[in-house]
């Protein structure tokens, strides 16, 4: 038999498989996370998220006739590792990239997407930067920049009558811009800034740096610790005793799994977030009555973030009819996109996704300790302008 005979043979068999299983074809899904380090377990969690969003999708025949497959990596928390792993999915054909956790690989990545001809959808990272000069249209931010998160906290920092506040935060990009920002706030509401205490990555001892707040007078302590860091701060800020006489308002910090781990010692915490399994909107319910079934617990934030990136990217399959990258960043640019906490738009001019935030205080729900919204601020309160750093180009 001729080398052409089997090809022949090989597209014909390929070609009856994808009819049989009613798709037409695969929509290739890279997931660059941390699975390794201080942040394994927030990776952990946009992995489950992801795949669980993957899944799902499959079981109702795919999107637009395609099957979604989904490969997943581990970026080992750095830029160098999310380069190489994510060089070697695009090139197996895996260049409709999701994730990361870290603002600095999002930001090494988005530099590389023209060379790969891939897109990224980031579902987790914060920075300012990102729609900042590290803007592209290859490159879809869908969480609320640290700016937007420091929205949330003016109006309820404006309706307090303390004026000493301090600041502590992990030393990165992420915790760099939050401190600058919350520094910013304070500032505009005229509340002096008692202490700025920057803290390296997977610190284990917080016990020093919550002696300095305790000392410092402050009245309100702001924090942007996340992960393992947070858990470590919270527990042993409860050991010190720092919440009682002071307000503790964290960044990022009133995540369940974060609660979940600390016990009853973040109870009377406050901070804005931006996801809740108690948000009450269709989508969401729906979403946590599914997840609930098969995990027998209500999603993380990094989990349901995760799920959203997915259902973006299959919003942009099925809208441009295509599984190009391109093809689907085009159809994203500027278009109103369906989340779990409703439909919202990606902005055209930095495609930064507009979505509300909410403000609120860790309490007993049920059986249940979690972080209860008190405070909604929708789009138009939350969103900031585009910044003069974006150029976003042609594709």
């Amino acid at each position: 038999m001729t080398s052409r005979r089997i090809f022949s043979i090989g597209v014909a068999a390929a070609i009856a498989a994808s009819t049989a299983t009613g798709m037409a074809g695969e929509v290739k899904i890279g997931l660059v996370t941390t699975l390794s380090g201080t942040f394994a377990s927030n990776g952990a969690e946009m992995q489950r998220g992801t795949q669980f969003a993957v899944d799902e999708a499959n079981a109702k025949g795919g999107v637009a006739g395609n099957k979604v497959v989904l490969q997943s990596a581990d970026d080992e928390g750095s830029p160098e590792g999310a380069r190489r792993v994510a060089e070697r999915l695009t090139l197996d054909g895996y260049k409709i990239l999701v994730g990361p956790v870290f603002s600095s690989v999002v930001l090494a990545l988005g530099k590389q997407l023209d060379r790969w001809d891939g897109i990224l959808v980031a579902g987790l990272a914060k920075s300012n930067r990102i729609v900042g000069e590290g803007c592209s249209p290859r490159l879809f931010h869908l969480l609320p920049t640290d700016a937007m998160d420091m929205a949330a906290f003016q109006p309820w920092l404006k309706s307090r009558p303390e004026k000493k506040v301090a600041i502590i935060a992990a030393d990165f990009a992420w915790g760099q811009d939050s401190t600058a920002a919350l520094k910013a706030i304070a500032a505009q509401e005229g509340r002096k800034v008692v202490a700025s205490i920057l803290t390296p990555l997977g610190n284990k001892d917080f016990g020093p740096y919550i002696q300095q707040l305790a000392a410092s007078g402050a009245e309100i302590i702001f924090t942007a610790l996340a992960g393992q860091d947070g858990i470590n701060f919270a527990n042993q800020a409860a050991g010190y005793k720092l919440g009682q006489g002071r307000l503790i308002a964290g960044i990022a910090l009133l995540q369940q799994p974060t609660i979940d781990a600390t016990a009853s010692n973040m109870l009377g915490f406050l901070g804005e977030f931006d996801y809740s399994p108690y948000i009450e909107t269709p989508e969401n319910k729906a979403f946590v009555e599914s997840w609930t079934s098969k995990f027998g617990k209500a999603p993380s934030r990094n989990e349901a973030e995760a799920f959203m990136g997915v259902k973006v990217v299959l919003h942009g399959v099925e809208k441009s009819g295509s599984t190009d990258p391109k093809e689907i960043a085009k159809a994203l640019t500027g278009s109103d996109v369906p989340t779990l906490l409703g439909t919202f738009k990606l902005r055209g001019e930095d495609n930064q996704l507009l979505r509300p935030k909410w403000f609120g205080e860790v309490k007993q729900a049920g059986k249940t300790l979690t972080a209860v919204p008190q405070a909604r601020y929708e789009p138009d309160v939350v969103a900031r302008p585009v910044s003069p750093d974006c150029k976003m180009g042609a594709m």
